[in-house]
């Protein structure tokens, strides 16, 4: 059950490798020259056609190599030929800085720029690439100045994020069950969470604290370095914060955020309402205890090996169209997917797109779990939408992360449905459980991360914060979101260390992007519902639009606008169903 990765090379140590990087090396010296070649007042859209053929062509080629790379680490945390890999690359793509800035540069300069582009159906077809990479040039420093913070990004926050990666894939929890002490991969140990007995869930909850312990110094030290260097580089590019320049590079509208996170504020009530039920129901007096927040209430008659996972994934996406069904049975039989835990394999799940190779590659820890096959679902969604964007070039297939979220969730939206169809009376409880657990993390931990990571960044503006600050600023965080709903004396301090997302110095917030996934998918699934069969077609053209299109156009398409609270208050009303529904149950 592990994945394939001949499609890009047969080992990393595939002569091929080399013979790539020396092309790479090649093509951008092509296109640096191609770009200081370049006329100003031209007549002809000649000379913007060849630079983008060029560096659709590095874009490929930088596809394919670092994609390897990324995915043999994922799955073997010490595998320092790989590593090494991954260094040359980005050495070779800090070459593109440069030119990539002057070009810009130039575009922006063009007055005739709109002209060319209607003569040439190749430039009409990137017109928004173009127009958005000129209007990029307001937040754009000098060439040189842009080629060093490239270059001393290197040995500065990409190197602290590969720091964090190392020991978040490495970390060994120390955890005795049953009289006997064994020392677990971190992911599996998480996954205890879900744990039918009470004990191994707490258990589970106090061994994952302490582990953090031997590396919280390192760790902390690595998302200050990284957090800093993001407002030293915000301040010196004139973004007014950094939320402003992910709202920017998300193509989101700030009234958009706001009207979806006054909306989630109003329906806070309701979502700890079902929490304090969770808490009765498995016995406590009070508030639920963090380490209870993933626990199952009643018990599903179905276990599931990954065999069973694909069938019924295979099977239930054909509610929605053949092609989806099709489209994952042919992952499935290619071997795109590395499912189980094992040690140096990073936690967590995640989908990995090549356009060179115009497939995806899906990493799980599938341990049987019910979550499990959510989890599987909702990365085969991300891989659906890379490939409703086939046939687009490269240039036009980069979506923001806010709509990164749409096809993931909705093709869990599509496995939850059928679970709950065909379950009994007895079963139903347990699955609007799991429903209602994914939906508070999407929602009420992710605006805690939301808090956490605005608090962060306004207190590492005038220092850098010890580990205790940071587990304090998380707990603040995490009491402001929960409220009543989880007891304050069992949190979880160290979701900074345990959230990777944190330490990704070019996606900064990536929270918010998880609350609309959800409650986008969610109004869309609900128009699916209504409109049936020919709702397919409008959501596959939507997924095709997304690399080249401003969110809100994005949504327009199917009829929906996200600057208006309702369209949230609406998405928010569908889960608050599913709290009532629970609760009479």
């Amino acid at each position: 059950m592990k994945w394939d990765l001949s499609a890009f090379y047969q080992a990393i140590n595939d002569p091929q490798i080399e013979k790539d990087l020396t092309f790479l090396a090649q093509i951008i010296e092509e296109y640096t020259s191609l770009i200081y070649r370049l006329e100003n007042n031209i007549k002809q859209p000649a000379p913007i056609e060849t630079v983008l053929e060029k560096q659709i062509e590095i874009d490929l080629t930088i596809d394919k190599i670092s994609t390897f790379a990324h995915l043999a680490v994922s799955t073997d945390a010490k595998n320092q030929a790989a590593r090494s890999l991954e260094d040359k690359v980005e050495k070779l793509i800090t070459n593109l800085t440069k030119p990539s800035v002057t070009f810009q540069k130039w575009l922006a300069s063009l007055v005739n720029l709109k002209e060319l582009i209607h003569r040439s159906d190749f430039l009409k077809a990137h017109a928004f690439h173009l127009f958005e990479r000129a209007e990029n040039t307001s937040y754009l420093l000098d060439e040189e100045v842009e080629q060093t913070i490239s270059i001393l990004s290197q040995t500065g926050s990409n190197a602290w994020t590969k720091l964090y990666g190392t020991l978040s894939s490495t970390q060994l929890v120390e955890i005795t069950t049953d009289n006997k002490t064994q020392k677990l991969p971190l992911p599996i140990v998480r996954n205890m969470a879900y744990e039918n007995d009470p004990q191994i869930r707490k258990i589970a909850y106090e061994a994952e604290l302490k582990s953090y312990q031997p590396v919280e110094e390192s760790l902390a030290a690595a998302i200050n370095s990284i957090k800093g260097e993001v407002i030293e580089i915000c301040k010196m590019r004139k973004f007014t914060s950094p939320l402003y320049e992910s709202l920017y590079h998300s193509r989101l509208e700030k009234s958009a955020l706001d009207a979806m996170l006054e909306a989630i504020n109003e329906s806070l009530p309701v979502l700890r309402k079902y929490l304090l039920k969770k808490a009765k129901n498995l016995g406590h007096a009070g508030a639920l205890p963090f380490y209870d927040l993933f626990a199952p209430q009643g018990e599903l008659s179905f276990k599931f090996t990954y065999e069973d996972a694909q069938k019924f994934i295979i099977e239930n996406f054909q509610n929605f169209s053949n092609e989806l069904s099709g489209f994952a049975k042919h992952a499935f039989q290619h071997k795109w997917i590395d499912a189980l835990p094992r040690d140096g394999k990073r936690g967590g799940g995640f989908c990995a797109s090549s356009k060179a190779i115009k497939e995806s590659r899906i990493l799980t820890n599938f341990t049987g779990v019910f979550s499990d096959i959510g989890t599987l679902a909702h990365e085969l969604g991300h891989a659906y939408h890379s490939y409703c964007l086939k046939e687009e070039t490269t240039l036009n297939s980069s979506y923001p992360m806010p709509i990164a979220e749409t096809a993931s969730i909705f093709c869990e939206s599509i496995i939850k449905d059928a679970f709950f169809q065909k379950a009994t009376t007895e079963e139903k409880i347990p699955l609007l459980a799991s429903t209602l657990d994914d939906a508070i993390q999407c929602i009420v931990d992710i605006y805690s991360r939301f808090l956490f990571e605005s608090n962060l960044f306004e207190k590492r503006k005038t220092s850098t914060l010890s580990v205790n600050e940071l587990n304090e600023l998380m707990l603040d965080a995490q009491k402001k979101a929960y409220g009543e709903g989880l007891d304050p004396h069992t949190l979880h301090p160290y979701m900074w260390a345990c959230k990777p997302h944190y330490y990704y110095p070019s996606s900064n917030f990536y929270n918010y992007p998880y609350a609309f996934g959800l409650l986008f998918a969610k109004g869309l699934y609900s128009q699916f519902l209504n409109e049936g069969k020919p709702f397919v077609s409008k959501y596959q053209e939507l997924l095709k639009i997304t690399g080249k299109n401003k969110i809100v156009d994005i949504t327009k398409s199917v009829g929906i606008d996200i600057t208006k609270k309702t369209f949230w208050q609406n998405s928010l009303k569908l889960i608050e169903a599913d709290v009532n529904n629970f609760c009479a149950l």
